[in-house]
């Protein structure tokens, strides 16, 4: 099966100014575009709906816009997070050698339709932030 990449492109300076008044919920500051192409909604968008076949591997990436500032994903929640059962569809890993930056996992179930997940994010300056984009997970074409 094929990978699909998702990239996600953060602002972090301007993310950092919304979390240091409380809100870490950074959606308006992030840019998300994956492989997929004509697949997916939201492309651009922090609510960028990924479709997928079980079966395939998603690849995060995410980046600061400003080379100056860091950002790292430190992990994702959601129904459809976690290992095989229930309502998830993947359990996303680091991919070590990336420090942080690359995260991946296979798309193990098919989902009943759109599902909401959250990306945990570390700024620079360790701060903790998050936002929240969707997968959907279809059914091999041979099942």
């Amino acid at each position: 099966m094929s990978s699909v990449n998702v990239l996600v492109a953060v602002n972090v300076e301007q993310a950092l100014v919304q979390a240091a008044s409380g809100n870490t919920n950074i959606g308006n500051f992030v840019y998300m575009v994956d492989s997929t192409g004509y697949c997916s909604s939201g492309q651009g968008g922090h609510e960028l709906t990924t479709t997928v076949t079980s079966g395939e591997t998603i690849v995060w990436t995410v980046q600061s816009i400003d080379p100056s500032t860091e950002v790292t994903i430190i992990g994702f929640e959601g129904n459809a997070i976690g290992t095989p059962g229930g309502s998830h569809i993947i359990n996303p890993m680091q991919y070590p050698q990336f420090s942080g930056s690359v995260w991946g996992g296979q798309v193990y179930a098919a989902s009943s339709g759109p599902d909401q997940y959250s990306i945990r994010l570390l700024l620079g300056g360790g701060v903790h932030c998050w936002f929240d984009p969707f997968i959907i997970s279809n059914a091999p074409a041979n099942q």
